[in-house]
């Protein structure tokens, strides 16, 4: 069964997945740059309002619209304990909540499948299943990470591309250079241009560093609406709200600050 839009309102529903695994109200995407899972065909959002998921326009301000894949559920990136759930028997129509994680409750599991060719049903016989297949590699979509501070951009110090360059923020340079380009991976973690590294850094006041990504959550950083977050919920902040060049770019806790505040340019 599929993830839909029901076809008479907005909530969001189930239905038997046919043969046309194309159909408009059946197609999402993850879009990172915003943290949320949209209708490939609206491009409205799924949000959890009163006991219900619904799909609504993009909100920057609307945390019951953030929502992550992570293995065979999909949850909310601001309470990791609340997922995706039926709200009664698998059958046509049942609509989705969300609830708090239980181990095991397959109530509370999905897996994406990627449609590719229609199915074609055969002369005689039942019809065959369609078989879920791998998504081609996404391509890199390079963009700069502006800081609302000053206009600056995240800059790789130097152009350093060795394991331990420093981040800081430095005007944007003409022509481009990917010391100051960035991209979101698979998994919507943040990837520089230059090397594939991961920006890393946790506590207060640290200075983020680059490094190869070993899956450590002080290398897991994020674009959540106008902040930069890591896998602890530390905050990317342009130390001391400097508007100089060459400021350091550290992790904080969230003030909401305009020195905290970031958006992305693609390129």
């Amino acid at each position: 069964m599929a993830v839909v839009v029901a076809e008479d309102r907005n909530a969001v529903v189930i239905e038997w997945l046919s043969g046309d695994t194309k159909k408009e109200n059946h197609l999402w995407y993850s879009d990172y740059s915003t943290g949320t899972i949209r209708n490939k065909s609206s491009q409205m959002c799924i949000e959890l309002y009163d006991d219900a998921l619904i799909v609504s326009k993009h909100d920057p301000n609307n945390k019951n619209q953030l929502w992550e894949c992570v293995g065979e559920v999909i949850r909310s990136r601001t309470n990791p304990e609340l997922v995706f759930q039926l709200k009664g028997y698998a059958d046509a129509g049942v609509a989705l909540t969300a609830r708090k994680y239980t181990f095991g409750s397959i109530e509370q599991m999905f897996e994406p499948f990627y449609p590719r060719d229609p199915v074609l049903a055969p002369l005689s016989g039942p019809p065959p299943q369609p078989i879920p297949s791998k998504p081609d590699p996404p391509q890199k979509k390079l963009f700069y990470i502006v800081s609302r501070l000053n206009g600056f951009v995240m800059d790789i110090s130097g152009a350093n591309a060795n394991e331990g360059a420093l981040v800081i923020s430095y005007p944007k340079q003409v022509p481009k250079q990917n010391n100051q380009l960035w991209y979101f991976d698979e998994d919507g973690l943040i990837r520089s241009a230059l090397n594939d590294f991961v920006p890393c850094a946790a506590g207060k006041a640290v200075q983020l560093k680059m490094v190869r990504f070993t899956g450590g959550a002080s290398q897991r950083f994020r674009l959540d609406g106008s902040r930069i977050l890591n896998g602890i919920g530390e905050c990317v902040d342009i130390r001391g709200a400097s508007k100089k060049e060459c400021a350091q770019i550290i992790t904080y806790p969230h003030n909401g600050d305009t020195n905290q505040q970031w958006f992305i340019q693609y390129v």
